[in-house]
Formats: C-alpha cells, structure tokens, sequence
C-alpha cells in the first residue's frame, strides 16, 4: 500500500472502521522508520471522531494497540486543552469536530 490516496468509509457500528483507520496509521507511522527507529517528532497523527463519548474509547484503543512503538495517544476535547509541552510529545491527537 503505496497510495496516499484520500479513503472515506461509510460502515455500520461494529464492522471494523477503527481497524481500517489503523492500517492507513501503522502505513503513515512506517514512512518515519529509518535505520530501525521511529523518528516520532516527525509527525502527528489527528483521529475526528464523531462524539466525546467515542473519542475516549478511540484514544484507549489506539494507545493500547501503539504502545509497543512507545507512541503517545491524546483525548483533545471538549473544554481540554494540552500544554505546548503535551502536544510536542503526543504522536496521536483524537479529537472531535467542535474541536
């Protein structure tokens, strides 16, 4: 997979959207490996999901599946807000729209 080609996918609950927006994460995070390390300052990933709600379970999700890379998942939302410090760390924000 190649392609940086926009995907929009349109799928019921449960059928796997989350899965799918983990592979186009894991193919963006392979672009920084170089010599066999994570160049994790290269980049950020934004996660929109539709509601709080989701955001959380969004956020415990990818940060258990991106832990064995040593990658930081941030909830920003709501009335949150994350220091400059906190988002120079974070390698994934999950968000929502209002946000």
């Amino acid at each position: 997979m190649n392609s940086l080609k926009l995907l929009f996918v349109c799928a019921p609950t449960g059928a796997g959207k989350i899965k799918i927006a983990m592979i186009s994460i894991l193919h963006e995070i392979a672009q920084h490996f170089k010599d066999g390390y994570l160049h994790k300052d290269e980049f950020k990933i934004v996660y929109v999901a539709p509601m709080q709600a989701l955001a959380a379970e969004v956020t415990s999700t990818f940060s258990h599946r991106l832990s064995p890379l040593n990658m930081t998942v941030r909830e920003l939302t709501g009335d949150m807000q994350l220091s400059k410090n906190e988002l120079e760390e974070t390698q994934m924000i999950v968000t929502t729209p209002e946000k």
